[in-house]
């Protein structure tokens, strides 16, 4: 036998059963998911194991889930462990922090292509490393404008298999239970606002609904993360777990629906880019809340202005601060089966955020027999029933943007009706907010009594009545909001408050005024009494314009009151007309007893007995001021003559007394008083002769 042969069958006993051992490996891994099908696993971190686990090399995957190591030792089998995670910048992990892997059974080293299949948790843990590939592949292309300091460097997904988690960002991380994880528009929702979060902005917190309408802060937050949804899917419908279309029109058009703000962005997004949406985000870095007008005024600073008006107004977002303005709050929009009324441009704030929960909405079905001051509906704080919500609770309602600046003395006028524990101040306020800073600038108590005086207090529960709150132009840009709040109240079984025909005007404008106007004063004879003239006779006349009662419908009469000019004014009515409508003119006809200087003021007193303030004629100081000078009358006169003379003459039959009584201010013709002398004398000269 030769010596080849010899050395074979020594090769073939030795190593016939061996596989020839490597110090290299390659191939391509891929995965099964719950949902996806069989997918590569793409940029993740890998390790090449031997038989005993020791790791013997390790890598990343390429964009098509392919790899290579070289070994550091020579092995005839290898096992594969492959990690949800990516060179310390994406990561999926379980509760406790541990990055989720899988790991092949035993393989020739020597072209691997291996598919795992793993349970489900894991499965799902890998489709979330997918998806937040697809995330971060979108954010890397669009994000090249943005401050270095300000990129998101890293993201880690928490994944719990788990229905009692449900889906948020917090504390630098994305959090998904089970339910929410397979589904890849729950993970791109959060991923925007991992963006926000890395840019600087807060992104504010709260339970919300893609129907609901509330704090404009909070929509703006959930807004952006639902643009991020169609932007990385790049389409505006999404529909998968959880859908998304942001061509639905039957959301509330509000700065404070987070759907309107989707779709403004969206559109925004089709005329620019998402690069440029990005950088204006960038511009907002603040340590605090943000919302669309922020967004806005930082758009303006990138010169981007062309477009971004029409595309955020067609949303009702109003961007530019409005001037003279009116709301109704008879928008209509349907939920489930509910009609839900709201104002363009308005968002909420609450403690009960739900749509239909214990908070501000417009609806036409209050329990308060007349809901609303307007039709269909008003602006109202309760449940349908109360506000009661278990607990103290609070929210406002807060209008668009308006600019003072513009407008002539100012004014907020509103129609206001409640019914609540308490009349007292502490529960219903009017609070005037800086647009840019959120800070409050001013603050009205709305009460029965003890409330802010600026105000106007409040009428009786039950019935609609006017306020109106005099501005300061100087104030510039402001929010209103209409704020309610349990104040500590354990009773709330009550209909709430109700607001409606919200508007800023100027102080020129025609504002109700409950007070009478246009006063007038004049003779008997219809001619102008002028102030200081003296009034010819013991009647005078009183004109002036009725005024409207803070109450709506009802109907208001004029009350006067007429003293001489040196005794105060003590609230005795001396006439009153009929009850009349708001604008008609009414006359009251007095007869006077009083003679001298002379004073009157006039007041409005309504259907339901409510009465206005007292207005003085001429506006003059009530306590000492003359209106007018009354003259004593003819009947006066002789009331004050009859029974002067005594009656008696020198023994005879009775002459014209002592004494003739005449009063400088008298009537009486000369004439007459000259004939009656006349014959007073030739009576006293026939009684002298015949005693003679």
């Amino acid at each position: 036998m030769s010596a080849r042969i010899i050395s074979a069958l020594i090769f073939v006993a030795l190593f016939g059963n061996t596989a020839f051992a490597a110090t290299a490996t390659s191939g391509q891994v891929q995965f099964t998911g719950t949902t996806s099908g069989t997918v590569p696993v793409r940029l993740a971190g890998f390790e090449i194991l031997d038989t005993n686990g020791n790791v013997i090399g390790s890598g990343t995957t390429d964009s098509s889930g392919a790899f290579s190591a070289t070994l550091s030792s020579s092995v005839s089998s290898i096992q594969i462990k492959i990690t949800a995670s990516y060179s310390g910048v994406l990561s999926v992990v379980n509760s406790s922090g541990t990055i989720f892997t899988m790991t092949s059974s035993a393989t020739s080293p020597d072209n691997v292509n291996y598919t795992f299949t793993s349970d489900s948790t894991t499965a799902k843990a890998f489709e979330i490393f997918e998806n937040l590939h697809t995330c971060y592949s979108w954010y890397t292309s669009n994000s090249t404008e943005l401050t270095t300091s300000d990129t998101l460097n890293s993201t880690t997904v928490y994944y719990y298999p788990d229905t009692s988690v449900t889906a948020y960002y917090s504390g630098g991380t994305i959090h998904l239970g089970l339910g929410y994880a397979e589904d890849v528009t729950v993970l791109r929702h959060e991923f925007g606002h991992a963006i926000m979060a890395s840019i600087g902005i807060i992104p504010m917190g709260g339970t919300h609904h893609l129907d609901g309408i509330y704090d404009s802060r909070l929509a703006w937050s959930e807004g952006f993360a639902n643009y991020c949804v169609a932007a990385i899917s790049n389409s505006p419908i999404t529909i998968y777990g959880y859908s998304l279309n942001l061509n639905k029109t039957d959301y509330p058009l509000s700065i404070g629906s987070e759907m309107r703000i989707a779709a403004a962005l969206w559109k925004l997004h089709n005329i620019s880019s998402a690069a440029k949406i990005l950088s204006a985000l960038d511009l907002m870095e603040y340590p605090n809340y943000r919302d669309a007008l922020d967004f806005y005024a930082k758009w303006q600073e990138l010169g981007l202005t062309s477009g971004i008006v029409s595309k955020f107004e067609e949303e009702g977002i109003y961007l530019n601060a409005k001037g003279i303005y009116t709301a109704n709050f008879d928008k209509d929009y349907v939920k489930g089966s509910k009609s839900y009324y709201w104002e363009s441009g308005w968002s909420k704030h609450g403690s009960d955020p739900t749509p239909w929960g214990t908070n501000w909405r417009g609806d036409s079905s209050s329990n308060l027999a007349n809901g609303y001051h307007s039709a269909p509906a008003s602006l109202n704080y309760n449940n349908d029933t109360n506000y009661s919500y278990g607990s103290s609770n609070y929210g406002w309602a807060q209008s668009p943007a308006i600019n003072l600046a513009s407008i002539n003395n100012p004014a907020l006028v509103f129609k206001c009706n409640y019914e609540t524990d308490s009349e007292g101040a502490g529960q219903r306020k009017i609070q005037i907010i800086n647009v840019e800073t959120r800070n409050t600038i001013a603050s009205y108590n709305i009460a029965t009594s003890g409330g802010s005086s600026e105000a106007r207090e409040c009428q009786k529960m039950g019935f609609w009545h006017s306020h109106v709150i005099s501005l300061n132009p100087t104030w510039g840009n402001v929010l209103i909001r209409f704020y309610f709040t349990t104040a500590g109240s354990t009773d709330m079984n009550h209909k709430g408050w109700f607001v409606d025909d919200v508007s800023i005007q100027s102080s020129n404008s025609s504002i109700p005024a409950f007070s009478p106007t246009n006063l007038e004063q004049f003779k008997s004879t219809g001619q102008s009494l002028a102030t200081n003239e003296i009034n010819p006779d013991d009647k005078v006349k009183f004109k002036a314009t009725v005024g409207n009662s803070y109450y709506s419908g009802a109907t208001v009469k004029l009350q006067v009151e007429v003293k001489p000019a040196n005794i105060p004014f003590d609230g005795t009515v001396t006439s009153e007309t009929d009850f009349k409508a708001a604008g008609e003119t009414a006359e009251i006809n007095v007869t006077l007893t009083d003679t001298g200087d002379s004073k009157w003021r006039i007041r409005g007193v309504d259907s339901l007995g409510f009465a206005s303030d007292w207005v003085s004629y001429g506006n003059n100081n009530d306590e000492s001021d003359t209106d007018f000078i009354q003259k004593e009358s003819s009947a006066s006169k002789a009331a004050s003559n009859a029974g002067s003379g005594d009656g008696g003459g020198g023994g005879g039959g009775g002459g014209c007394g002592g004494s003739i009584n005449v009063n400088a201010n008298s009537s009486m013709p000369l004439a007459l008083l000259i004939t009656i002398l006349i014959a007073c004398m030739i009576r006293m000269y026939s009684s002298r002769t015949a005693s003679l």
